[in-house]
């Protein structure tokens, strides 16, 4: 009898063995399908790694001589042109930083245009940037109220033929640009604006951006249309000229790269007065990189920002001689119209 139990014993030990090994993988678990439903989940939500964006940008910062300011200018005389013409030749040639000004038509439609403060079009922006008749009665530079910005509709503005010579371009044809050239990062420069201001703007490239994104990936699968578009929205360097621009940038949407405006002296905010202050804010709130008119970054004020981990955009500069002085300040990279055309 003891023989008999003690072999049933083992027999059933052998089965439950048995079982344990054959039964399905880890794969096949309760636990392991919770495990591939939350990745799936954040798959199909498009999550990134901003680190990932952080580095590659980082990186691309490192191998360009320059940021090419308002996609390019042209024959070292056509500047602020905006427009996808010289952006094609441009990139062709090597480049993948750009920046380009993008501001709202009349009738609420993203195009890439220079414009004052809270999206006005100055005289200057028709006459000099554009290239346009200036069409108002009122010739007062940016003198409007809030619902009079001195701009013309979306059609009007394609219809333009900027300076005379290059395609007006909608900021949903950049978009689709960096969608199929994707090593290349845009600075945005949407001017200063209010926080709901600002708010608007960004509220608006979002949306623009995630239309174009699914139209390109009408046959794609939904994880596959949102990495795309979490892709391209990560190579937009954003940010603005105030703290509360930045605060408005962030309420809506996870940017991982943010740009500060280092504003002259009598501009900047009384919290940002010390070149320090400005430093401390930018570790602590997130900002990979600062632009800064190259008036503004004399020797002192270079001395004082480069001894940060923030990559550094001066603006715009379109003469060797001052290239050299500005990059022997310290400067990570020269914005500039002309210079990408001149013999190294």
């Amino acid at each position: 009898m003891i023989y008999t139990a003690l072999f049933i014993m083992l027999a059933v030990t052998a089965v439950l063995i048995i079982f344990l090994k054959t039964r399905k993988t880890p794969e096949g678990t309760k636990e392991s399908k919770k495990t591939q439903e939350i990745e799936r989940t954040e798959e199909s939500e498009g999550v990134k790694d901003p680190r990932e964006y952080a580095e590659r940008y980082r990186k691309t910062v490192e191998s360009q001589r320059y940021i090419i300011h308002a996609l390019g200018g042209m024959n070292g005389t056509d500047n602020y042109i905006n427009s996808i013409d010289p952006l094609r030749l441009i990139y062709a040639e090597g480049y993948r930083l750009f920046e380009a000004d993008v501001s709202f038509t009349s009738d609420g439609r993203l195009v890439l245009a220079h414009s004052g403060q809270n999206n006005v079009w100055s005289q200057s922006d028709w006459k000099d940037r554009l290239g346009q008749d200036y069409p108002f009665d009122d010739a007062s530079d940016g003198d409007t109220t809030e619902t009079d910005k001195h701009l013309c509709d979306y059609d009007t503005f394609m219809n333009f033929k900027i300076q005379r010579k290059y395609k007006a371009t909608s900021f949903k044809e950049l978009v689709s640009f960096m969608a199929e050239h994707t090593d290349m990062f845009v600075m945005i420069d949407g001017g200063e604006r209010s926080y709901e201001d600002t708010k608007t703007f960004y509220s608006a490239v979002l949306n623009e951006t995630r239309e174009v994104v699914s139209e390109l990936s009408a046959e794609s699968t939904v994880d596959e249309e949102n990495k795309m578009l979490d892709d391209v929205l990560s190579r937009m360097v954003v940010g603005g000229q105030t703290i509360e621009m930045l605060n408005a940038v962030k309420e809506v949407y996870d940017f991982p790269l943010i740009n500060f405006y280092y504003n002259s002296d009598e501009k900047r905010e009384g919290e940002l007065c010390k070149p320090i202050d400005f430093i401390h804010y930018c570790d602590a709130n997130g900002v990979s990189s600062f632009s800064v008119a190259k008036e503004v970054y004399d020797q002192q004020t270079a001395e004082a920002l480069e001894k940060s981990t923030l990559m550094s955009f001066v603006f715009t500069v379109n003469d060797p001689a001052e290239e050299a002085r500005i990059k022997a300040y310290g400067a990570d990279i020269i914005g500039t119209d002309y210079l990408w055309d001149e013999p190294e």
